[in-house]
């Protein structure tokens, strides 16, 4: 399904449309991608998905369209609550 997905430093956030949901690597110590950091790590998740929701805007980065509602998905910066 669609995604959108930054890297910044050490980190990469993906952002899976579809679900709604956000995935966070450390990729000095995860090249695989295989360990989520996105519970353990709240304040670099929010950082990365604020700079992930600048860099689409600046693009502007059609986001996906919900079936359910016909609406856009949120920005990632939108789900950290």
């Amino acid at each position: 399904g669609p995604y959108s997905a930054v890297r910044h430093g050490r980190f990469k956030l993906i952002y899976f449309h579809g679900d709604r949901r956000l995935e966070l690597y450390d990729l000095t110590t995860d090249v695989s991608e295989s360990r989520d950091l996105s519970r353990s790590r709240p304040a670099d998740l929010a950082r990365m998905a604020k700079l992930l929701t600048a860099r689409l805007k600046e693009a502007k980065a059609q986001m996906s369209i919900h079936k359910g509602t016909g609406k856009p998905v949120p920005w990632p910066d939108q789900l950290i609550g």
